[in-house]
């Protein structure tokens, strides 16, 4: 399970197989059956600020996190076409 890898805009939940939108991390509702996407790190904004991100930016367990919307997927911090 450990290979499993979830699309862009998307973090894969501590389980190893289930992906959510990015956008739903730290949003205060356990939306992992492992409520991995909730947890300490989501105390960790200020360091969203440090990637610039031009769409959005989560905390998550792994460091901070550029996302984008629809029909665009993160290149660094930017948001390209698919």
């Amino acid at each position: 399970h450990k290979d499993h890898v979830c699309p862009k805009n998307y973090f894969r939940c501590n389980d190893g197989i289930t992906c959510r939108k990015i956008s739903k991390l730290c949003d205060g509702t356990n939306d992992c059956p492992d409520f991995s996407d909730e947890g300490p790190f989501c105390r960790n904004k200020a360091m969203c600020s440090e990637l610039n991100c031009t769409y959005g930016c989560k905390p998550s367990p792994k460091g901070p996190t550029c996302f984008c919307g629809e029909g665009k997927e993160p290149n660094g911090s930017a948001c390209v076409g698919k």
